[in-house]
């Protein structure tokens, strides 16, 4: 079975991966529009194209406030910002079941990323044993993927990345060391029922991390 295929998928991180494949390629370098219109839909918001989440611009400022404008504030996009650390990670993700309506959304600095053509067999070995892979990602760019559940073992946890584009992995969707995720993060956006918005606020804080 490939490890893919056991990953414990964050609750309706499968419809997001499904919606993804479906939108993929990303237009241009425009990841956050991307995921942007991933996300929306998701929470049944019709958008018709990646043109009309253009405004999603290229940080999780500008994508934040497109996420809120676009879905006329049924969403909001809580910040999650600090230092990173895999603890803090974990706690995010351990508080993901408090919103089985969230979208995870990843501000990343690519060159921190593994390959994500990694075989299973190194990635199995890591959590089996902890030996962690060698292979780098040879891309270099600041993006946002989405993230999409977890796969531990005794040796380490996998986080399942949806990219934007199907080449990538498999079918745009592949895994990293969590300490590779931590490496590369430079932003996190919790996308939310407005109502939901108090509780993911709530979870980055016990994160340590400031909303």
């Amino acid at each position: 079975m490939a490890l893919l295929d056991e990953v414990r998928w964050f609750p309706g991180a499968e419809r997001l991966v499904a919606l993804a494949r479906a939108e993929m390629p990303q237009q241009k370098s425009e990841s956050a529009a991307f995921a942007t219109l991933v996300s929306l839909r998701a929470h049944a918001i019709a958008v018709e194209s990646q043109d009309d989440t253009a405004s999603a611009g290229s940080s999780p400022a500008t994508a934040s406030a497109a996420i809120g404008e676009l879905s006329g504030g049924r969403l909001t996009a809580v910040t999650a910002e600090g230092t990173w650390t895999a603890k803090a990670l974990n706690a995010v993700f351990a508080g993901v079941p408090e919103l089985p309506d969230l979208s995870l959304l990843a501000f990343v600095d690519t060159s921190g990323f593994g390959a994500p053509d990694t075989p299973d067999r190194a990635l199995r070995d890591y959590l089996e044993g902890g030996l962690p892979p060698f292979w780098s990602s040879r891309w270099r760019a600041r993006h946002f993927v989405i993230l999409g559940g977890t796969l531990t073992g005794p040796g380490g946890t996998l986080v399942a990345i949806v990219d934007g584009y199907r080449p990538v992995g498999r079918d745009g969707v592949h895994l990293q060391l969590l300490d590779r995720v931590v490496a590369a993060l430079r932003g996190l956006l919790l996308v939310v029922p407005s109502a939901d918005a108090p509780t993911a606020r709530a979870l980055v804080a016990r994160a340590g991390l400031t909303p």
